[in-house]
């Protein structure tokens, strides 16, 4: 659902003591990080977590580390043959200053020529096979296993070589440690063998176990503020226009309009970074695209409109228009309507002849020479995008690393 606010995004500092960041650090490998983290994204998010991805070791430093309280990490990062110098430095001294670290399954199958990833993880992955299982809880009275369900799935059975050093082990898959901890520093560690696909990560038990050990690991104080954080709420009303094309008992209800400073309060943007509000209704209505120019003033698609509102000759009543922030407080103060009478324009981008924008089913250019803020001209540079489909036309204008202009469009069947 579009919220009616325009949000500018600044980096400044962390965004206040309510949610715990966490890091999360996949791969493009054959376990699918990305698919498992999709699993339980949305019930952490609930819980109190704001998770950002990354599969790039290069950006994980120390710099950015300091934005977040905890590191999860699902990868094997095949790539390196031992962990580079640099991201491991980051990453011991962010859990020895504190931090937690969750490892998971083949976490322990990365950089296998260093015995120093053996040595923090607490082994390194030599085989397996497959099983349905359950794991034996070994401390029930560790704070982190205390009154955990346990579960019994399939998954992969690792066979590991083991660093015991000053590991506490949790749990076993019959003589095979399974789960353990470990403190580095003022931090903590977490791992489990656990996890090779959806039919463990889909597990109620083992989502309870994700949120148990980034707790732990983050430490008592970060766990407190996730436990008192409360998530937002916006008043709901049954409404017949609401789809339900998963068949849901009860039917979804229809969200009312928030406010923009509840809009902004509700937006989960990455560590380190604030949202502000840079305009809100009445000044924009059902902004649907933006863009910035050379001058930062920001260039919106108002589209009353959409999604519905089909007209024929395609003269409508949506526009494009121009804020600007005159007086450098952050907020737009100054409104000035571009160019009106489109009807469902979905995409936009600022050229140096003037700008770009998709109406399916063209793609046009809007001019301005003499430089009053006024269209003078619109020119067809494309027609053929459908027009079946209000919600899969052409989107997201961009410029391309070749300097071309790159975009998205929907399943919508060409003119």
């Amino acid at each position: 659902m579009l919220t009616a606010a325009l949000l500018a995004f600044a980096s400044l500092l962390p965004t206040g003591p309510d949610r715990v960041y966490v890091l999360f650090i996949g791969d493009h490998g054959h376990h699918r990080p990305a698919d498992r983290l999709q699993d339980v994204y949305g019930p952490l998010l609930r819980a109190g977590f704001a998770i950002d991805w990354e599969d790039e070791l290069e950006f994980v430093t120390s710099e950015r580390l300091a934005d977040y309280d905890a590191v999860m990490m699902y990868a094997n990062q095949p790539e390196h043959a031992v962990v580079p110098p640099d991201f491991f430095a980051a990453l011991q001294g962010f859990v020895r200053e504190g931090g937690g670290f969750v490892a998971l399954h083949c976490t322990s199958g990365c950089f296998m020529e260093s015995d120093e990833w053996l040595q923090f993880v607490g082994a390194r992955f030599q085989s397996h096979g497959t099983e349905v299982f359950q794991q034996e809880v070994l401390a029930p009275e560790h704070p982190l296993m205390a009154g955990w369900p346990n579960f019994t799935a399939w998954d992969e059975t690792y066979v590991q070589t083991h660093a015991p050093g000053d590991r506490v082990v949790l749990s076993q898959r019959g003589s095979e440690p399974w789960s353990w901890v470990r403190s580095e520093g003022k931090g903590r560690i977490y791992y489990t063998a656990s996890g090779h696909d959806e039919r463990v990560w889909r597990e109620p038990a083992y989502l309870d176990l994700l949120i148990r050990a980034l707790d732990w690991t983050a430490g008592d104080e970060v766990a407190a503020r996730r436990k008192a954080y409360q998530p937002p709420t916006f008043e709901t009303v049954e409404h017949a226009w609401v789809p339900n094309y998963e068949g849901h008992d009860p039917a979804p209800k229809l969200q009312k309009p928030s406010s923009p400073e509840a809009a902004r309060q509700a937006l989960i943007v990455p560590a380190g970074l604030e949202a502000q509000l840079f305009a809100s209704e009445p000044m924009v209505v059902n902004p649907i695209a933006m863009t910035w120019d050379e001058r930062g003033r920001l260039w919106v698609i108002e589209t009353p409109d959409y999604p519905n509102g089909v007209q024929a000759e395609r003269h409508g009543t949506d526009r494009i228009s121009i804020l600007e922030d005159t007086d450098g407080d952050g907020h737009a103060d100054k409104k000035t309507v571009f160019h009106s009478g489109l009807n469902l324009p979905t995409s936009l981008l600022k050229v140096q002849a003037g700008l770009i924008v998709t109406q399916a089913p063209d793609l046009l250019l809007l001019t301005d020479p003499d430089g009053d803020d006024q269209c003078n001209q619109v020119l067809t540079l494309f027609h053929g995008f459908g027009t079946w489909d209000t919600h899969a036309g052409p989107s997201n204008l961009r410029w391309g690393p070749d300097n071309g202009i790159w975009g998205a469009v929907g399943p919508s069947k060409p003119e």
